[in-house]
């Protein structure tokens, strides 16, 4: 330690010469060692606890940001592969070249088809191409690929067209899935080639009767590699992505980039993309990464660095069950953030930390045993004893002057440097020599407002202490930041006489404070201006769930302002119903630990909508979830949509009754519920009388009137458990189940009267129409339903050649 010249030092005494010898310390200084260890070791162990503490706060807010923002990306980018592949379905032309390749396919045989397949295939890769040039410059999307129903069928893969007509069943369920529901789906799935996420969207077409047929899907494919490194681009993290040895080995391998995947023994995995060459050795040294945790991280020292080394769950879509993840995951998304400079510092702390302590405590026993001392010595010796002790504190205080982790700086009162400490020395670049006798503004940046060093002058010449932070200027030119701590001194008469300036040098703190700050503002920019609508709810100690935030897009979609929402409960927003079902929703969420995802329709002030939420928890120091993060997808109207797919495909268009395949379809279950279950159902069929003379001497539109017209009476006459079905032209059929032949009968003769009670005014013209009816039963018997179908058909037949106008009927 440097002293300035002149400056002070601490009196020491010496016994006098022929003073008696001390007398025993007895059974007090051993008790009173015990007791001291005692304090410093509590001390010790509060102070480490606490440093532990801290650092481990610090590294589980690092990975739950880095967890965050992988989950974001996986979210955002099956956002965009569905919106790619809605797009391309949406597409017209694509629309029309997808009904002709479907057609062409099955009149050539299945599979890849012929010359005409292979010509529609042409013309829809010309079409697509130069979307897929943009699509994968701007998105890096890997595949975009064409299929066909049922199950997928390659027809085009744009990113490989001299590929096509194999069957893709056992590794796109995805699609498969699809082309089977025909609603758009999305997730991480491992394919033949490559694992990706992906997002399908089934194509629809108008076909030859004027109504909208499935006619295939696309498939667009965007790569796990290229997403773990954006992540690694933004993050101080490396990425790397296995999949589970037995999903890859099932799945065909014979042709694809799996065969060249290296596997992993460590953890039964291969390794499928990696953000820079080196992960995958880190991986290798890893002991036991499948048993690293999902939901923390492991403090690992590889390659004479720390990481904190976590991995995220990836789950196949084919083995995804309705709410309901599977035992393991089918890949892992493996995450090595470098926490070498924190590692350090918090081990050099603790060493210091331990030193202080041990030199305390040694100071403190030896000032102990001074003083036992003492009291055993006579009043002259006494003097002596109190003079070593006092040489013993100041010893003790210089120890940790040049001990201490912090840069301490001395002044005199009127701001002259007199004595540093060697940190000051390592944190600034200056020599003790070169800094005693000089002002401290040697250190000043020129970056600082001077308001501030006059606020803290000010305050020192008031004899009060001053703490803030300086940009300083080391000697070599370079900045750093400091947390200053300036503390006046007094003397006896209560006067100051010197200034004690404790400095910690807190660059790095700023530095992660600063990133921390942009990290935020990603977030909220992200949180902000999404289409997706994103609610935040707390859970309560009772149970209850409280909402504590949403972002723009959910104040639009629901119509509730965020400051509105704030401190609402479910029950405070919705009907006792469906309030209940949201919170059993919320309470699963909490339950399972995991993501969860579900369809719900809620009336909000905005409107009835159709909503896909999804839920995830967020969990505290402790581990038990404290939040719950939604984001919800307005599905109303692809719900809408779907409805009226459903519609238009079992409803016959100028009627609005059930179509012939429905009729059918539904004729069908009855008979299979009579053989099984036995029972009565009966069929009528009615033909129009005269039909075709209405339509030559009114025309057709005439003619549909009249259809309308008898449709009407089928849909007002029979009961709701009733189906009345147009068949083809003039020809309608009613299903009537739990109907004998005798009641079919009656209720065939109020239709007929009923229709014979219309007048129609064609032309100015009165018009009346009649009906001939057939009327029988299914039997359980019956091979099928055009049995039924015959019998029915013949009583009709038999009612026309009787004059037309009446009921027969026949059992047999």
């Amino acid at each position: 330690m440097k002293r300035a010249a002149g400056a002070p030092s601490s009196a020491r005494g010496v016994a006098g010469a022929g003073a008696p010898p001390p007398g025993p310390v007895g059974w007090r200084f051993p008790l009173v060692a015990l007791l001291l260890l005692l304090v410093f070791v509590v001390v010790g162990v509060l102070v480490h606890l606490s440093a532990r503490a801290s650092f481990e706060r610090q590294m589980r807010e690092g990975f739950q940001a880095v967890r965050t923002a992988v989950e974001t990306a996986l979210a955002v980018t099956e956002r965009e592969t569905l919106y790619m592949t809605a797009f391309i379905a949406s597409d017209p032309e694509v629309q029309r070249l997808m009904r002709q390749a479907r057609d062409e396919v099955a009149a050539e045989g299945g599979g890849a088809g012929g010359i005409r397949a292979a010509a529609v295939r042409a013309q829809l890769l010309a079409l697509t191409g130069a979307r897929w040039d943009e699509m994968r410059a701007r998105y890096a999307t890997r595949q975009l690929h064409f299929h066909l129903p049922p199950g997928a069928l390659s027809f085009l893969r744009v990113h490989r067209p001299e590929r096509f007509g194999d069957r893709l069943d056992a590794v796109r369920p995805l699609v498969v899935e699809v082309n089977r529901d025909r609603v758009p789906r999305s997730g991480f799935e491992i394919g033949r080639n490559y694992a990706s996420v992906r997002g399908v969207h089934p194509v629809f077409a108008r076909g030859a009767g004027g109504l909208e047929e499935h006619v295939g899907s696309v498939e667009v494919g965007n790569s796990l590699a290229d997403l773990i490194g954006q992540l690694a681009e933004r993050f101080n993290a490396r990425f790397a992505v296995t999949l589970r040895a037995d999903r890859v080995e099932h799945s065909d391998r014979s042709e694809g980039a799996f065969h060249e995947t290296p596997r992993l023994a460590g953890c039964a995995c291969y390794l499928e993309s990696v953000s820079d060459a080196g992960v995958g050795e880190l991986l290798v040294q890893v002991e036991r990464p499948d048993a690293l945790p999902f939901d923390g991280y492991r403090l690992v020292h590889l390659q004479e660095r720390w990481y904190a080394v976590s991995r995220i769950a990836l789950f196949d879509f084919g083995d995804l069950k309705v709410d309901q993840r599977p035992e393991a995951a089918s890949g892992v998304i493996y995450v090595f953030a470098e926490r070498s400079d924190a590692v350090l510092e918090y081990h050099a702390q603790a060493w210091q930390t331990l030193l202080l302590l041990a030199i305390g405590y040694l100071a403190a026993l030896l000032g102990a045993w001074l003083l036992q001392r003492g009291l055993a010595l006579a009043y002259g010796r006494r003097i002596a004893a109190t003079e070593q002790a006092l040489d013993s504190v100041q010893r003790f205080s210089s120890a940790l002057f040049e001990l201490s982790p912090d840069a301490l700086m001395v002044t005199d009162r009127e701001g002259t440097i007199v004595e540093v400490n060697p940190r000051f020395c390592e944190a600034t670049g200056y020599a003790a020599e070169e800094v005693i006798g000089r002002k401290p503004n040697l250190l000043k940046s020129g970056h600082m407002p001077e308001s501030i060093y006059r606020e803290m002058w000010q305050t020192l010449a008031a004899g009060e202490p001053w703490q803030g932070d300086l940009l300083n200027r080391r000697k070599d030119g370079s900045l750093y930041w400091d947390a200053h701590a300036i503390v006046p001194v007094r003397d006896a008469a209560g006067e100051v006489v010197r200034f004690v300036s404790f400095q910690r040098d807190i660059t790095w703190r700023r530095e992660q404070a600063q990133a921390l700050a942009a990290s935020e503002r990603l977030y909220r920019g992200i949180y902000d201006n999404v289409q997706e609508a994103i609610f935040l709810i707390r859970v309560e100690a009772d149970g209850g769930f409280l909402f504590v935030g949403s972002n723009p897009q959910h104040a639009r979609a629901t119509g509730i302002p965020t400051e509105r929402l704030c401190g609402l409960r479910p029950h405070d927003l919705l009907p006792p119903g469906p309030a209940a079902e949201v919170s059993a929703n919320y309470r699963r969420c909490v339950e399972s630990g995991h993501m969860i995802r579900y369809e719900e329709t809620l009336d909000l002030p905005a409107g009835p909508r159709a909503w896909l939420t999804s839920l995830a928890p967020v969990r505290d120091d402790a581990g038990a979830v404290e939040l719950i993060v939604g984001l919800s997808v307005d599905i109303t109207e692809q719900k809408a949509a779907q409805d009226e797919l459903r519609r238009l495909a079992t409803t016959d268009v100028l009627t609005g009754l059930a179509n012939r395949r429905h009729f059918f379809e539904r004729a069908g279950q009855e008979l299979a519920r009579v053989r099984r279950y036995g029972g009565q159902v009966a069929l009528l069929l009615l033909d129009a009388d005269h039909f075709k003379r209405i339509n030559d001497t009114w025309g057709h539109a005439a003619g549909d009137e009249v259809l309308r017209r008898l449709a009407g009476v089928l849909r007002e006459v029979p009961r709701s458990t009733d189906l009345a079905g147009r068949l083809g032209g003039e020809e309608f059929g009613v299903l009537l189940p739990g109907t004998d032949l005798d009641a079919a009968r009656v209720l065939a003769e109020r239709l007929r009267e009923c229709i014979e009670a219309q007048m129609f005014q064609f032309d100015g013209e009165a018009v009346r129409v009649s009906a001939s009816f057939g009327v029988t039963v299914l039997h359980p018997d019956d091979e099928a339903f055009d049995s039924a179908m015959a019998r029915a058909d013949a009583a009709l037949y038999a009612a026309k050649f009787a004059g037309r106008n009446r009921v027969r009927w026949r059992e047999r």
